[in-house]
């Protein structure tokens, strides 16, 4: 399946490449050789590979895309199975050899042991050919360099343009995830698996089985796809239109659906100025022009010529028409409900809860309470609740009484995140890192904690509770009371 004798020549033909990957190896492993316990030259290796993946694939097989050098290639007394397994076996070399050595040389500095070096060295193998045959399958997917350039960046960066769509998603229609991990799109990257797979070997010395088995499929799916894209490849391909399937038809139909999706999603709960679709239309009317003069701008460049048909502006009205019931059904469902499945706070899961009272305010409950304790007054008060500051403290985890208030202010916040009087003031806010799932979760409270419920959490030994004034700052004790921690700003005024 190897052809020696090509092997040796794409070693000779491309020997200026191999001394520019040699010497930026070099200088990646010098320049970080007093950082060994950072990981940088890893992770600087780990991004020459990801850059070297899209560049080698492109110079090794770019016959494949010239009708002169495909016609040369494919007259060659070595047969096609021959040419493809040699080419990736070049390219995997060329990423792997350098990376390894940066493992090994990451592993003895920081004493990782000889099985968890062995199977790091074995998951950067996989790693390696997975991304490069993931690449070469994009590449050849279309039919001129140029092309099989862009299909390699739109296939890359498709899995963080879902991922913006999800997003934005829960961050118009579902009260308290504004943010979702990249965990939720990792499996549809393999650069995105390597690099968290990699990351587990060496800096946590664990192996993440998940993505060793997706990063296997990919290789055997990927694997048979060059096959069949280069094995059985018709020669005249070269220089023609890319239009195969899973080349500038799907991309730019995936493309614009996952673009109408994400403006559409503007229509959500967290945005109550548009009382219907009318108003919200009118205001993104601008933006879905632009984006229709750029789905046509793309067939421009897939088709080398002007082109429009009928089906253009019937498939972008249908995807407008799909994205707003979405959004409208979102809307009226409350986000489908999705705010209300949660793990309830509990263990070692972080919470910080902040509020604050102004003399201006009608409720003065946290001023009082300052002038009460300790007689003094104040024109201003913040309150920092922390719980599990360090996500839990030895032996320690959050009360089960803890656990149910934080529980009643985070279905306070839900509420108030769906009424019809969200766009008032709120005087809290709330956050919280669930630590088995890697969830944060943030709410804004219109109405802030009262004071009975501070003294209950500051029972809890890890939770803690400050009071801040413009003249000084307070700890709650485990009985309820303030005690002064540090004076600042300026000494307390008497009346």
């Amino acid at each position: 399946m190897i052809c020696k004798s090509y092997f040796d020549y794409l070693c000779k033909s491309k020997k200026y490449l191999l001394i520019f990957i040699f010497l930026v190896s070099l200088l990646i492993g010098f320049s970080t050789r007093n950082l060994w316990n950072d990981y940088l030259g890893l992770a600087l290796q780990g991004i020459l590979s990801v850059i070297l993946s899209f560049v080698l694939p492109a110079v090794v097989f770019y016959h494949v895309h010239n009708k002169k050098a495909c016609d040369m290639y494919f007259s060659l007394p070595v047969s096609r199975k021959q040419l493809l397994c040699t080419g990736v076996l070049f390219c995997v070399t060329c990423i792997y050899v350098p990376l390894s050595c940066m493992i090994v040389y990451q592993g003895i500095a920081n004493a990782l042991g000889l099985k968890i070096l062995l199977i790091a060295l074995i998951e950067a193998l996989i790693a390696c050919v997975s991304v490069v045959v993931f690449n070469l399958c994009i590449y050849m997917s279309a039919n001129t360099l140029v092309d099989g350039i862009v299909m390699m960046g739109a296939y890359s960066f498709l899995p963080l343009a879902v991922y913006s769509v999800i997003s934005n998603f829960y961050y118009n229609f579902v009260a308290g995830i504004n943010y979702i991990s990249l965990d939720q799109v990792k499996y549809l990257s393999p650069i995105y698996m390597s690099f968290e797979m990699l990351a587990d070997a060496v800096g946590a010395k664990k192996i993440a089985l998940l993505c060793l088995i997706t990063l296997i499929i990919y290789v055997l799916v990927f694997g048979y796809l060059c096959f069949r894209h280069y094995v059985l490849r018709k020669a005249e391909r070269a220089e023609t239109k890319s239009d195969g399937f899973f080349c500038y038809p799907l991309v730019i139909s995936l493309y614009l659906l996952l673009s109408i999706f994400t403006i559409s999603t503007n229509f959500g709960v967290r945005s109550p100025r548009y009382a219907g679709l009318s108003e919200f239309l009118k205001e993104q009317f601008i933006l879905y022009v632009l984006l229709f003069a750029v789905y046509m701008a793309a067939h421009f460049i897939y088709k080398r010529k002007f082109y429009f048909t009928y089906k253009m502006p019937v498939f972008f009205i249908l995807a407008m028409v799909l994205s707003l019931c979405f959004a409208s059904a979102g809307r009226s469902t409350k986000g489908f409900g999705l705010a209300q499945h949660y793990d309830m706070a509990q263990g070692k899961d972080y919470c910080m809860i902040n509020c604050w009272n102004e003399a201006g305010d009608g409720d003065r409950t946290y001023i009082d309470l300052i002038e009460k304790e300790t007689g003094t007054k104040a024109d201003y008060v913040s309150v920092y609740i922390e719980i599990n500051r360090w996500h839990g403290m030895p032996g320690l985890e959050m009360s089960e009484e803890t656990s149910k208030i934080i529980d009643e202010l985070r279905k306070q916040g839900i509420r108030e995140y769906y009424s019809d009087e969200r766009e008032k003031t709120f005087t809290a806010s709330m956050s919280i890192q669930d630590t088995e799932s890697g969830m944060y979760y943030n709410y804004e409270l219109m109405q802030r904690p009262d004071v009975e419920s501070i003294r209950r959490l500051a029972k809890d030994p890890v939770v803690k509770v400050t009071f801040a004034t413009e003249y000084g700052e307070y700890r709650m004790t485990n009985s309820g009371l303030l005690k002064m921690t540090e004076q600042y700003y300026m000494d307390p005024v008497a009346d």
